[in-house]
């Protein structure tokens, strides 16, 4: 083979080398939540005042006890119709019950997880609700918090502190539960100080867990640099043991094929099969990485979690009541 012919070649064969890149996913890590209280929120007491038998009798009040039943069995997206439905057919705004049920959609959103539907209606409604129960209005500021927090609104979640009173261990609990639940490569170096604030024990575990992560983390570019280097072994370095054969036996072929290949002057088969191979090679440098990012992003999740659990940082544990 000329070598005229090889350059045609490699010419050829770049641009289905390049087909084997793979965008990086620029996303940021899933926030920590907790499905341990729905049934804790069950045995709460529902919020004063409690409806009179005319009221209950009422369609906006059958509508508001059958959200509450829905909810207490957990079907939330019945739930939030109910109460929405009731919402409507409240025809008094000044009831103090349209704090109630403002409070119970808040409170079956974050159950649900739609953090979103609640920063509405509460961006909608708060005009024209007044809360004069601290607890209940404390319930909401929690609700609202970790709504807040889960979509990444962090200068909306930190006005809510300021309207808590200044001895209000909140102040400093619901920071730390946003540092953390956040599930940051940084979130565990960042806790310990705020942690300290929160209590004494909470601060030295904090500092515990950070080092602990610190020292079992997996770092994204070795992943890659391994995995350039020797194909497979990005993936063995993270423990995706499988992944990592199949890497090095795949990258083995489709090398040992395009070589033989262009020995045998069979120059259309050798670029296909380079160009397979580039893929292979790229992707998984690629993909080493990504498996990196996971592995750490689970690492923090064991550590984090129970500690959020543990010492009752989690929005829902601060809660005085249910639907």
């Amino acid at each position: 083979m000329n070598f005229s012919t090889t350059l045609l070649s490699l010419i050829c064969l770049c641009p289905l080398l390049a087909t084997g890149c793979i965008k990086m996913p620029t996303e940021p890590p899933i926030h920590l939540t907790t499905t341990v209280f729905p049934e804790t929120v069950n045995k709460l007491p529902t919020p004063p005042p409690a409806l009179t038998e005319e009221e209950q009798q009422s369609s906006w009040g059958q509508e508001y006890r059958l959200g509450s039943c829905f909810a207490r069995e957990g079907d939330y997206y019945r739930a939030a119709t109910c109460f929405h439905r009731s919402r409507f057919l409240l025809c008094t705004p000044a009831s103090p019950h349209k704090a109630q049920l403002i409070h119970a959609l808040l409170l079956t959103y974050s159950l649900g997880g739609k953090y979103q539907e609640a920063v509405d209606i509460w961006e909608k409604e708060q005009s024209s609700v007044t809360i004069s129960d601290p607890d209940l209005a404390r319930d909401c500021i929690c609700l609202l918090y970790e709504a807040y927090s889960q979509l990444d609104r962090t200068d909306d979640a930190s006005r809510l502190i300021d309207i808590l009173p200044t001895d209000d261990r909140l102040r400093t609990k619901l920071p730390l539960y946003q540092i953390l639940a956040a599930n940051s490569d940084s979130s565990l170096s960042l806790a310990p100080p705020l942690a300290a604030l929160v209590g004494l024990s909470e601060g030295d575990e904090a500092a515990s867990l950070s080092a602990a992560y610190l020292n079992s983390r997996k770092d994204p570019t070795t992943a890659r640099f391994l995995n350039g280097i020797l194909p497979g072994s990005g993936y063995l370095y993270v423990r995706h043991y499988q992944t990592a054969a199949t890497a090095f036996i795949m990258n083995a072929l489709f090398i040992t094929s395009t070589c033989q290949l262009f020995s045998a002057h069979q120059q259309a088969a050798a670029i296909i099969a380079g160009g397979f191979e580039g893929g292979w090679y790229l992707g998984g440098i690629a993909g080493a990485g990504l498996a990196a990012d996971l592995y750490n992003q689970r690492l923090r999740e064991q550590i984090t979690k129970p500690y959020l659990e543990r010492h009752t940082l989690f929005p829902l544990q601060q809660l005085h009541y249910q639907w």
